[in-house]
């Protein structure tokens, strides 16, 4: 089963003694079995402290979850070569990397 959910984050918006400018951030996937299974609905919230209260900030998108091979698949299929993943540990982005070049 897919995930449902990210895991709080807790990000600190300037250097302060206190946990004055904490905002905190999660997301909700809400997935679309009936359909195709690859796509879900996003929900991003962003609590964030305001005079003392909490008030919450949500975006809204929806997202297709394409496997690495299918991705690379459809890449070769546009005519792309030389078609390749570099990792996280590889590039220190956070995520997997698609590198391909446009064909002769």
């Amino acid at each position: 089963m897919p995930p449902v959910s990210t895991p709080p984050q807790v990000h600190r918006t300037a250097a302060c003694a206190d946990d004055r400018d904490r905002t905190v951030t999660f997301q909700l996937w809400h997935w679309h079995w009936h359909e195709d299974g690859e796509h879900y609905d996003l929900e991003h919230f962003q609590l964030l402290p305001a005079g003392g209260e909490w008030y919450v900030q949500v975006r809204r998108t929806t997202y297709w979850a394409v496997s690495q091979d299918r991705l690379a698949g459809l890449t070769a299929e546009a005519g792309f070569v030389d078609v390749r993943w570099r990792m996280p540990q590889e590039t220190g982005f956070f995520q997997p990397l698609l590198m391909a070049r446009a064909g002769d």
